[in-house]
């Protein structure tokens, strides 16, 4: 058995960005690690993409249509996160194409207000991805501006009509080629360093897959006993004492999805008796990993938040002279720390759901996870952490324009309780560079997480409330 080798995952989650660093250690039995063992990365396009409807092509383009509805600004960030933009019209046999299909919703056609050519209501219309406009199809008398309508729809017949972004509709992605399930492809490969250790920086992209492949190393076949063995022994000394393996069914040095299936198939419960046959096949790594989404809160889990909150106004304070850099250090201090530990945690302790606190303020991502999860949340608001004097700058007015206008357009699903002050609710709202991670995960393992990461110094974790079921989401802040 002195040859198994196994691997320690770490996740780094961050959403809304354009790269997932997946990091590993190749140990050897002693948990030793491994070094210059070559670590291959392959990937593979997949027409499958989670929130969204079948795939259509047209033109060398492939089209998706949105389940949920989302405001303008929104859309178009959750394209642009897919590696796609807002669906683009170069002619009317496209623009009918897509009509066709779907006859309703946002498109990729705004009001530059930064242009010189800005004017209103005619002015400065461009697509999302600079294609130059040499067609449109206005309804009669729009655009109209009516209310400051800077963002355009499909109504009837095909035609568009100008909405203000808050108004909340389907709309559909473009790729600007056919998205198709291909073959898997070597993408690159990376060594392990000194400490066994192998980092990765890949593109978050629902439409791509992954997988890695451990190469370099020789394992001999292993009975049902030594695999029981073994996987006895590691469970009993891991974390939250779980550790899952994936069989190499076919011994081509591949791990797929398929290989998988199979070994689970082989074993009974967490890891229980081996079923019939006996596998004689090597036991290889988890190197398939599933990217941890905004969109699988359960009612009954608890909210966590990973570092305190109000670097905006912080920083807006510290602007207007009314702070001084030792008010704004801790502040510099939590957004130079990474996610990156408390990441490696989160499929250790079985978490639901995750997002990290960015432009939107904790009320908007939290409501993303409400909406995406179909839930509702509960915050207890004397348990969010805050930085120090955060309340005291706010009192003082010091709050950035994209926090007030956080609490504008998310006020209409808030509940706040009567106590709470102007000044606490946009610090709920506050604009965040810190990236804190808010989690959802079960009762016994919010508080199984929130205490490994208090023994352990780990962040600053804090249990701020849980998920109920809902029709009609909402956040309510008592």
């Amino acid at each position: 058995m002195k040859n198994l080798i196994y691997i320690f995952i770490l996740f780094c989650f961050t959403a809304y960005t354009q790269t997932f660093t997946h990091s590993g250690y190749v140990y050897n039995a002693n948990e030793i690690g491994i070094p210059n063992i070559p670590v291959k990365v392959y990937k593979r396009t997949t027409p499958n993409l989670q929130g969204f409807t079948q795939q259509t092509n047209y033109n060398g383009h492939s089209y998706y249509r949105s389940i949920y509805t989302d405001s303008w600004l929104g859309a178009k960030a959750a394209c642009e996160a897919m590696n796609g933009h807002l669906v683009t019209m170069g002619s009317q046999a496209e623009n009918d194409f897509v009509f066709n299909t779907w006859p309703s919703g946002w498109i990729g056609f705004y009001q530059n207000k930064n242009l010189p050519s800005y004017s209103e209501p005619y002015g400065a219309w461009v697509w999302v991805d600079n294609t130059p406009v040499t067609y449109t199809k206005w309804n009669g008398g729009e655009p109209n501006d009516a209310g400051g309508e800077d963002y355009a729809q499909f109504v009837g017949g095909g035609f568009w009509n100008d909405l203000p972004s808050g108004v909340w509709l389907n709309y559909v992605l473009e790729f600007d080629y056919i998205v198709t399930t291909s073959s898997w492809s070597l993408v690159t490969t990376v060594v392990t360093n000194a400490q066994g250790q192998y980092n990765i920086n890949l593109p978050t992209n629902p439409s791509i897959e992954w997988y890695l492949e451990i190469g370099g190393l020789v394992l001999p076949s292993l009975t049902a006993n030594d695999v029981q063995n073994v996987l006895n022994t590691i469970i009993t000394n891991s974390v939250n004492a779980k550790k899952y393996y994936l069989q190499d069914v076919n011994n081509d040095s591949k791990i797929t999805i398929s290989d998988a299936y199979y070994i689970n198939g082989m074993i009974s419960g967490r890891f229980g008796t081996w079923l019939n046959p006996t596998p004689s096949y090597r036991i290889f790594n988890p190197i398939e990993w599933n990217t941890i989404k905004n969109s699988n809160a359960k009612d009954g889990d608890l909210l966590l938040l990973t570092k305190p909150l109000g670097t905006g106004i912080l920083y807006n304070a510290l602007k207007k002279g009314i702070a001084s850099y030792d008010d704004f250090h801790p502040a510099i201090k939590s957004m130079v720390d990474t996610n990156k530990e408390i990441g490696s945690l989160l499929n250790e302790f079985n978490v639901n759901a995750a997002t990290d606190v960015t432009g939107y303020g904790l009320i908007g991502h939290l409501y993303e996870m409400c909406r995406a999860g179909n839930v509702s949340a509960e915050i207890e608001t004397n348990k969010v952490p805050f930085f120090n004097n955060v309340e005291q700058f706010a009192k003082k007015g010091a709050v950035p324009g994209g926090t007030r206008r956080n609490l504008d357009f998310f006020s209409k699903n808030v509940e706040f309780k009567d106590s709470i002050q102007n000044h606490q609710k946009l610090m709920l709202a506050d604009a965040q560079t810190s990236r804190g991670l808010l989690i959802s995960l079960s009762k016994n393992n919010a508080h199984s997480l929130a205490s490994f990461c208090k023994e352990r110094s780990i962040g600053s974790v804090q249990i701020i409330g849980k998920f109920t079921s809902s029709i009609y989401p909402k956040i309510t802040f008592n």
